[in-house]
């Protein structure tokens, strides 16, 4: 409680909202998650980090389409990341997408 009032206090950087997404993330306040993730990318739409975890919260919430966007928005940024491309896998996996699986799987 106190991380989010400081950083809330200290300015409304990227880097702040994005903190402050993932502290909400790791309390399992997803929704809170979420719009932190959102107002870090309006700030700074490069900000990779921010695309990956506010993919980790909409595949939480079974939001696969989301998830796919945003991760496939991380690659974008930062390429062939493993860790994502497995998860990219997973996501297309939940969403009955086999082909689009395989092929993020066996990146």
């Amino acid at each position: 409680m106190y991380f989010e009032k400081y950083l809330s206090s200290e300015s409304g950087s990227s880097d702040v909202y994005y903190q402050l997404g993932r502290s909400f993330e790791q309390k399992n306040n997803l929704q809170n998650a979420l719009l932190n993730y959102d107002k870090s990318i309006s700030k700074d739409a490069s900000n990779a980090y921010a695309y990956y975890w506010r993919g980790s919260v909409h595949y939480d919430l079974k939001k696969y389409d989301n998830s796919v966007r945003d991760w496939l928005k991380f690659n974008e940024i930062k390429p062939n990341r493993d860790s994502v491309n497995y998860w990219l896998a997973q996501a297309y996996f939940k969403s009955n997408d086999i082909i689009k699986s395989i092929e993020f799987i066996n990146r």
